[in-house]
């Protein structure tokens, strides 16, 4: 996780351009480390993983 900056993620061309994080424990850290405001969910079109924050957002990735 220290290597992976969300900033400099590749983004998903399918999902809104939205950050791709490519497995599931970078997803979980991020989770974690918003207190559980952020939820993970798998890319609908297979690029890995997104974080959302659905208070804000009105994501439907899932």
């Amino acid at each position: 996780m220290r290597d992976f900056r969300y900033g400099e993620a590749a983004r998903c061309h399918e999902c809104g351009m939205r950050a791709i994080l490519p497995t599931e424990d970078i997803a979980d850290t991020f989770v974690a480390r918003s207190g559980d405001r952020l939820e993970k969910v798998g890319c609908p079109a297979g690029n890995g993983w997104h974080v959302i924050y659905r208070r804000v957002e009105n994501a439907s990735l899932s």
